[in-house]
């Protein structure tokens, strides 16, 4: 919606909002070690929460959505990336340059989080 210029945004996420039923973004990571990918990945629902962000051009409030969409098959871009290096397959340092918000990847106290097995 935002490559379009503003005098149409409102119209093509009008649009947008009533045709959309789901988008998948996907991206491939060098695992730890370098000798394989690991698959990343967003799923979107057409939801009425997505549908109603999109047509009011609220962006955050789409990432919201997304995030506490799980129950209709949603996953944040974030939140797979924190499943893929606390699974010990990703870097931390990966993990972090991909991630929108780099606090997925961090826990409460700021510090990294543990990746499976690792004390």
């Amino acid at each position: 919606v935002t490559a379009v210029g503003a005098e149409e945004r409102s119209a093509v996420g009008v649009q947008l909002a009533n045709t959309l039923r789901g988008a998948v973004s996907q991206v491939l990571l060098p695992t730890v070690g370098g000798k394989a990918r690991a698959l990343a990945y967003e799923v979107m629902v057409g939801s009425p929460a997505v549908r109603s962000n999109i047509r009011e051009g609220n962006l955050p409030g789409l990432n919201l959505a997304i995030q506490s969409g799980a129950g209709a098959g949603m996953i944040a871009m974030d939140s797979r990336l924190r499943e893929l290096y606390e699974g010990a397959r990703i870097s931390y340092d990966t993990a972090i340059s991909y991630a929108r918000d780099p606090n997925m990847i961090l826990d409460r106290g700021g510090t990294r989080r543990a990746p499976a097995g690792v004390r």
